[in-house]
């Protein structure tokens, strides 16, 4: 119940510190830091958290594919998707974003088709991935 508050908060108050941007600049290409420009200060603010925490991981830390994918993971979200819709779908799994990873592969794929690949099956519970279950345990922890 405490994880629910937490991302309530984040979505309603979200900051981007500027050492936090150097961060993200230091791992995408151009055209993948523009994707990431693109989306909500919410969506960005929950992938440099789960950026930091892969680079805590000793198996993700090195991997450039997971560190991209910490910050572009969902960048099929709509920048526009109301409070009310993240609450919905954080409760649920349903409404308007239980597309965004189709909406991300198609963003992603002419640009990297790897990172897409993997932004297409990061909710994927049946993949057997040891990096992107890994990856998936620390999304839904943030």
């Amino acid at each position: 119940m405490l994880y629910k508050l937490k991302q309530v908060l984040n979505i309603i108050y979200p900051k981007i510190r500027e050492k936090d941007y150097q961060l993200v600049i230091k791992y995408l290409e151009p055209l993948e830091l523009n994707i990431f420009n693109e989306m909500s200060t919410y969506d960005k603010k929950h992938s440099i958290n789960i950026l930091k925490d892969c680079l805590k991981n000793e198996k993700l830390k090195d991997d450039i594919l997971y560190l991209k994918l910490a910050l572009l993971h969902d960048c099929g979200k709509d920048k526009k998707t109301k409070f009310y819709q993240r609450v919905f779908h954080s409760i649920t799994k349903k409404g308007v974003l239980q597309f965004h990873t189709k909406r991300g592969f198609e963003k992603i794929k002419d640009i990297n088709y790897k990172l897409a690949l993997l932004i297409l099956k990061h909710h994927n519970k049946n993949i057997q991935n040891e990096k992107l279950k890994i990856f998936r345990k620390i999304d839904d922890r943030n």
